[in-house]
C-alpha cells in the first residue's frame, strides 16, 4: 500500500511540473513576442531616423533595441528543449514581422505627415 501511494504522489507531482513548464513557456513566448515587437519597431525607427540625421534618436533607439535583442537571445539560449527553442523562435519571428509592419503602415506615414 505504501508503494501505491508513492506512485500516486510521483504521478501527481509530475503533472504539476509539466503544467508549470507549459505555463513558463507561454510566459516566455509572450515576453519574447512583446520584446521583439518593441525592438523591431525601434530598429525600424532607427533606420528612419538615420535618413533624417536624428543623431540623438539613433543613439537611444540603437542602444535600447540591441539590449532587447540580447535579452531575448538569453531566453533562447537558456531553453531546455528544442520544442521550447522553436516556440521562442516563433515568438521572436512574429514579433519582428509585426513590428516592421506596424512601423511601415502606421508610424512612418505619421512621422512623414508630422515633420513635412
Amino acid at each position: 500500500m505504501d508503494e501505491d501511494e508513492l506512485e500516486y504522489l510521483l504521478r501527481v507531482t509530475s503533472r504539476d511540473s509539466k503544467k508549470k513548464d507549459k505555463d513558463e513557456i507561454k510566459k516566455k513566448f509572450l515576453i519574447t513576442f512583446v520584446l521583439c515587437l518593441i525592438a523591431d519597431l525601434m530598429s525600424s525607427f532607427d533606420s528612419y531616423a538615420m535618413t533624417h540625421d536624428w543623431i540623438p534618436t539613433q543613439v537611444v533607439t540603437g542602444l535600447l533595441s540591441q539590449s532587447i535583442w540580447f535579452s531575448t537571445g538569453i531566453f533562447i539560449y537558456e531553453a531546455k528543449s528544442r520544442r521550447e527553442r522553436f516556440i521562442l523562435f516563433v515568438g521572436t519571428a512574429l514579433g519582428c514581422s509585426l513590428g516592421s509592419t506596424l512601423m511601415l503602415t502606421f508610424l512612418k506615414p505619421f512621422f512623414n505627415s508630422f515633420f513635412s
